[in-house]
């Protein structure tokens, strides 16, 4: 049972632990991480008989742990390891019926075990790898600012029953390494002499407003522009049982929720719908509060399955539906406070329709406003029952909170290989705000009393860990605006194609009409463009007529156009590489090209400038482009396609050059394989055999 309840809820438990004849199912396999962080230990002691045999699973995993990790277990066979009786005192059962066998007798430690036993159990805990590793100083203290997760503490004015109860806590203006005016806490514990200090950039004082918490919160965040920017937000409020986390989210229609809905109606445009959901997390369940008592499921991915959608016409509309949900909350009183939260409130707020002010959009981009219940020790709070059982499921959905937080930032404020999302409902749901492509903004909320410290300091210690959280909302940004490029392209070249009369057909682009050769009746295969050399008139998309009968025999589409002053193309084309991407330039052409025969992404190949255009292609319209073949490639600066490394490793980039030709230089051509992280696959000098070898080795990288 002991093991069980370690594994459910470990920061209920000491660091060290005393065991006899110990059984579980199953083995706990994070029992040697707890007691790393813990800096704790475990003597095990077993006693063979019928019901715990020496080939049970327990046996086997202590033995195996004391063998890799001594310094965290010692397991003693009290049959092999130790002389009997001096280890043990006995006792005679007297009375008939205790045991299911006569003459039983009661198993004691003896005096000098005890004394062995209890010096282990008062011994103080072990160095914690793990611990030390993790940052000890706000990120600010570093003079370090954090973008996308803001962490800040409101301390809430005394109440009534701490009239004449002396502050553990003062605030006041610092300067931080960079000069910055930022806040500085200094926390100090009855009848203790330390003073502990955190340093933020945003601390509320007792006497500050709500309009101050949403300003600074809206000029440090913009919470509600992330949504609308298709990246994604979360305000936490965070901190012990009566410490103001209800007044701050709700504060009956003063608080964070009633200031973002207004400010979100407010930025909205006619074509966007506000959707919203509103749930609670009670007892690791999730219920709507919309449409209560419906009890909801999280998915694969942590997403709220089943929930009723809001879809209101204003502002007020909204914050009337939200208002009438939370009166299904669980709360109830304690000795702590007379209305206490009994579980996790969470208001998520997505946008239907278009996002962004360009049009981008992210699936599953969400606000979410989660007011957590607060954390108790039960001694204070003076629970039972049905108020205990929902004490322990708060405590411990908060301590999964703070694992996942401390799982972040560990290594010296980066995360650790696994981060523990699934441990609780609360962090697989809102994944995507602890370490995720979210903005987040962490509200720690205090109380100065000083029969409060120990709660306070807690509260303090978990802030300053998430400053050093790192979100990565710019990757959020980068996808929504690739998203909203697909979408806007889907459009572009929807219905589009090219009748080719004869295998030739000439299509207009923004550099005039451009001749082309080509066969797109393979709907279903990839769409190869070849680009030909720079030079006079009679160069043309011809150079690759050896490979239209191989690439169509493989089912492949393919469009070699006549660039603009070549072949049947009109116009005039610059043959230097700091010319592709200028407007109307090669790479449009090409652009332009695919729209119109409807593909989304090609194959590109070219030879010499060819070669320097497709590449070109690559490096300005990245999602357009599903292979590269770059063939004597004329680019000037080959190190500018190192970004697309990850492409050639996935085996979709090929570099072709001739080793003895004077117009390629062959150091060229290594340079620029390796700025794709791939080699150079070495092919004859076109001249020698018009190229046949080079098209061999494409086709046969096409097809592979």
């Amino acid at each position: 049972m002991f093991l069980r309840a370690l594994q459910k809820s470990p920061s209920t438990f000491a660091a060290r632990h005393i065991l006899h004849n110990c059984t579980i199912g199953t083995w706990p396999k994070e029992l040697a991480q707890f007691l790393r962080t813990k800096g704790g230990a475990i003597r095990s002691f077993w006693w063979c008989d019928p019901d715990h045999l020496r080939e049970s699973n327990v046996y086997r995993e202590f033995t195996a742990l004391m063998e890799k990790t001594p310094e965290l277990c010692k397991f003693v066979d009290l049959q092999r390891d130790k002389e009997l009786p001096a280890y043990f005192a006995f006792a005679q059962v007297a009375q008939s019926g205790l045991s299911r066998a006569d003459g039983a007798v009661v198993l004691g430690y003896c005096n000098s075990a005890v004394e062995e036993l209890v010096e282990f159990a008062k011994a103080p805990p072990r160095a914690s790898s793990s611990e030390s590793s993790a940052p000890k100083k706000t990120l600010l203290q570093l003079g370090l600012q954090n973008k996308d997760f803001k962490v800040f503490v409101r301390v809430r004015p005394p109440l009534a029953r701490e009239a004449g109860i002396a502050p553990c806590c003062e605030v006041s203006d610092v300067d931080d390494p960079r000069g910055r005016t930022v806040q500085q806490i200094l926390l100090k514990k009855p009848n203790i002499e330390e003073t502990s200090e955190f340093v933020f950039e945003g601390v509320f004082r007792p006497e500050a407003s709500q309009d101050d918490v949403w300003n600074t919160l809206h000029e440090s965040l913009d919470v509600v522009g992330a949504l609308l920017d298709g990246i994604g937000a979360t305000v936490f409020a965070y901190g012990q049982t009566g410490s103001g986390k209800t007044h701050t989210i709700d504060g009956d229609g003063t608080g964070i929720v009633a200031r973002i809905v207004r400010d979100l109606y407010s930025r909205v445009t006619a074509s966007q719908i506000v959707d919203a959901q509103y749930f609670q997390l009670y007892n690791e369940t999730f219920i709507d509060l919309i449409a209560p008592p419906n009890r909801l499921s999280v998915d694969g991915s942590g997403t709220i399955v089943g929930a009723r959608s809001l879809q209101a016409a204003s502002a007020e509309e909204l914050l009337s539906s939200i208002q009438a949900g939370s009166k299904y909350r669980a709360s109830g009183s304690t000795d702590m406070n007379d209305s206490s939260s009994r579980s996790h409130a969470i208001l998520s707020i997505s946008l239907c329709g278009d996002v962004g002010p360009s049009g981008s959009s992210r699936a599953g981009a969400r606000l979410f406003v989660v007011e957590l219940a607060g954390s108790e020790r039960v001694k204070r709070s003076g629970v039972s029952g049905a108020r205990f059982s929902e004490a322990v499921a708060i405590n411990q959905s908060l301590l999964a909170l703070a694992n996942v937080v401390q799982a972040l930032v560990e290594n010296g404020g980066r995360p650790r290989a696994h981060i523990p999302y699934r441990d609780s409902a609360l962090t697989h749901a809102l994944r995507d705000s602890l370490g995720g492509t979210a903005r987040t903004a962490l509200i720690a909320c205090i109380s100065s009393a000083s029969d409060s410290a120990e709660e306070t300091l807690g509260t303090l210690r978990f802030a300053s860990c998430a400053t050093h959280v790192q979100n990565r909302a710019e990757d959020a940004k980068q996808e929504a605006a690739e998203q909203a490029q697909e979408e806007q392209l889907d459009e572009a070249i929807s219905g589009r194609c090219v009748e080719f009369s004869s295998g030739e057909a000439v299509i207009a682009t923004r550099a005039g009409n451009i001749h082309c050769y080509g066969d797109l009746s393979a709907t279903d295969g990839p769409l190869v463009v070849m680009i030909h050399y720079y030079g006079h008139a009679d160069v043309s998309g011809l150079m690759w007529r050896s490979m239209f009968d191989p690439l169509r025999a493989a089912g492949c589409r393919y469009l070699a156009p006549d660039m603009p002053g070549h072949g049947g193309s009109e116009g005039e084309s610059s043959g230097k590489p700091e010319d592709y991407a200028t407007a109307g330039g090669p790479v449009d052409v090409i652009i332009d090209l695919l729209n119109a025969c409807g593909t989304k992404r090609a194959i590109l190949m070219g030879y010499d400038w060819g070669g320097g255009i497709a590449c070109a292609v690559a490096q300005h319209h990245p999602a357009r482009c599903q292979r590269l073949i770059a063939w004597c490639a004329s680019v000037r600066e080959p190190k500018v396609m190192e970004k697309f490394k990850s492409m050639g490793r996935k085996g979709n980039v090929i570099v072709l050059w001739a080793k003895n030709d004077s117009w390629h230089p062959f150091r060229k051509g290594t340079d620029l394989a390796a700025a794709f992280g791939v080699r150079v696959v070495e092919v004859k000098p076109r001249h020698k055999d018009a190229g046949q070898d080079a098209h061999m080795r494409a086709l046969e990288f096409i097809g592979s």
